[in-house]
């Protein structure tokens, strides 16, 4: 298990270029090539998405009023606050803002390696994390000043399989879980 604070996660620019993320944890196998990747993107103007082919993609905004997102072939999707949606990265797509810039929250978990899911979560009571899955725990918000060892709002939590935790009640979660084929 691992804190990851907020002043840890790496900035670095869009693969497309038109834009900047904050990678909050990437498991990669090579430069440029993650098995999974949870980051989280600054959107300030319309404009088309980095191509990720062979990833899946789960996304929602954490910030802002939305974005509208546009799929070849005509098929549309709302991007709202704090409720995620699943596309293929192999997708052509368009982000169009719907007033002014906003700030999503990204899980990609490439096919050939395993599945992904991301959730919001709030704890109104103790809940323990345990599986043979990969937990990456991103705090939202935690109510009454939670806090449990050094974790606040803006840091994220590392479980690997088999490893268990418990967080206390008053936090507010994206909770992504990954899991190897």
């Amino acid at each position: 298990m691992r804190i990851i604070a907020k002043s840890e996660y790496s900035g670095m620019p869009w693969k497309n270029g038109g834009g900047t993320t904050s990678e909050v944890f990437a498991d990669y196998v090579s430069p440029g090539v993650f098995n999974w990747r949870v980051s989280i993107a600054d959107v300030n103007s319309s404009g088309p998405f980095s191509n990720f082919a062979g990833y899946e993609r789960h996304i929602m905004v954490l910030t802002g009023r939305g974005m509208d997102l546009g799929f070849g072939g005509g098929k549309r999707m709302e991007l709202a606050r704090l409720r995620p949606v699943t596309f293929s990265g192999d997708s052509s797509v368009v982000g169009v803002l719907k007033d002014g810039p906003v700030q999503d929250f990204n899980l990609m978990v490439r096919r050939d390696f395993g599945v992904g899911r991301l959730v919001v979560r709030s704890l109104t009571q103790p809940s323990t994390f345990a599986s043979e899955e990969t937990h990456l725990i991103y705090v939202l918000a935690s109510s009454g000043g939670a806090t449990q060892d050094g974790l606040a709002a803006g840091d994220s939590l590392l479980i690997a399989p088999g490893e268990i935790c418990t967080l206390g009640a008053g936090f507010d979660l994206a909770v992504c879980r990954i899991k190897a084929h």
